[in-house]
This record gives C-alpha cells, structure tokens and sequence, in this order.
C-alpha cells in the first residue's frame, strides 16, 4: 500500500509541476519543442533546416526567372517563424541578418521583373552570362564591359537603367562593404 501510494503522490506531483516548468506543451506534441536541450529542439532544427535550403536556394537561383525568384521568396517565408533566443536558438541578430539577406535578395528581381522579363525575351549574348547577383566580386556588376547597360537602355530606357544601376549599386554595398562601385554611379 505504501508503494502504491507513493507511486500515486509522485505521479500527481510530476503531473502538477508539468503545468509549471515549461512542458506544458506534454499533450500537444511540443515538448520536444523549444524547452528541450536549454532551447535546441524541434523548432530549431526546422529554422536550421530552413536556413540550410536559404542557402542552398540563394546559390542555385536564376535571379532572372521569376519562378525561381518566388520559390526563393517562399524559402524565406520558411524563416519568418524563427525567433531570437528564449524561443529557440536563433539570436536577434543572425535572424535580422536571414531576413535583409531575403529582402535584398528579392528586391532586385520583384522591383524590376516587367524590365527584366522584357529583356529576358531580347536574349542577348551578354544578358545570358549575366548574373545580376555576382557573389563576391567588386567587378563586372553590370555584365562584361558593362554590357546590361545597353540591353537594359534599349528594352526598358534610360531611366529604368538609372534607376536599377542606382540600387543595384545600394545592394551591393551593402552586401559587400569592401567593394568600392563608385566607378559604377556615372554609367
């Protein structure tokens, strides 16, 4: 009898302090969530995972197709549930860090998709090898010998082009604060 009681009390005490120490989430499936190994659970992984296919998405996008631009876009919308530490393992910043990599990201290519389609359908030789996201290189933004220049002047105008040199030039300095693109700002 007093094994059976004994048994009961804890029980009754496990259940009481469930409801009280951050597994509340026991009969909905979450424990495993955000309390488990001090915030590295199942909320985590999946932003982990998430974050691995931003990753994975951002370096094999065509930024000149718009199918792809929004399989992107939805790739970031995957992020928008990650929240900075407390909730799960992400800090503030690295989260602010996912979510402007997104928008600039997705900026260029929704800002001007009418332009860019348009010149998508001229198919010139320099507007193929163009990559309007160019990694790492302070170089060669605009094409070779600055050639998107005159695909876009031609298909969308002058002032179309001012326009995305100038934030293509935003973009980038921002993305790449080494880079110097002043000779760039005058094309």
């Amino acid at each position: 009898m007093f094994f059976f009681t004994t048994i009961s009390l804890s029980l009754v005490i496990f259940a009481q302090s469930a409801r009280n120490n951050g597994w509340s989430g026991w009969n909905d499936n979450s424990f495993f969530g955000n309390q488990m190994w001090g915030g590295w659970g199942r909320d985590d992984t999946k932003c982990r995972t998430n974050q691995m296919e931003l990753m994975k998405v951002a370096g094999s996008t065509n930024w000149k197709n718009m199918n792809e631009v929004q399989e992107f876009r939805n790739t970031c919308e995957n992020l928008q549930n990650c929240n900075p530490r407390g909730t799960n393992g992400f800090d503030a910043l690295e989260i602010k860090q996912m979510r402007t990599y997104c928008e600039r990201m997705v900026f260029m290519p929704t800002k001007y998709s009418n332009c860019i389609q348009n010149v998508n359908m001229k198919n010139s030789k320099c507007w193929q090898s163009y990559q309007p996201a160019p990694g790492y290189s302070c170089f060669n933004i605009f094409g070779s010998n600055d050639c998107v220049k005159n695909d876009i002047v031609e298909v969308c105008g002058q002032e179309v082009w001012n326009n995305y040199r100038d934030d293509m030039i935003v973009l980038l300095t921002a993305a790449h604060p080494l880079c110097i693109f002043d000779r760039y700002q005058h094309l």
